[in-house]
């Protein structure tokens, strides 16, 4: 798959995004980690798939990374 655009989406609450922390969950269900090789932003990410994607491989991930110094 080749990627024609990298999505950017502008953030309305900056402080919401500060104050993320580890385990906080954002929507009732999205689990926040902080991604340290990025240095220290809050991400969550997501796969899709079927039971035999995962099980053979061909599954997809999404990582949502929010930086909140570029709004």
């Amino acid at each position: 798959m080749k990627i024609k655009q990298n999505n950017r989406f502008k953030i309305k609450n900056i402080e919401l995004i500060r104050q993320l922390k580890e385990g906080d969950k954002l929507a009732d269900k999205y689990f926040i980690f902080i991604n340290d090789a990025m240095g220290g932003i809050p991400c969550h990410n997501r796969s899709f798939g079927s039971k035999a994607d995962f099980e053979y491989g061909p599954n997809y991930e999404v990582l949502f990374q929010f930086y909140a110094d570029k709004g």
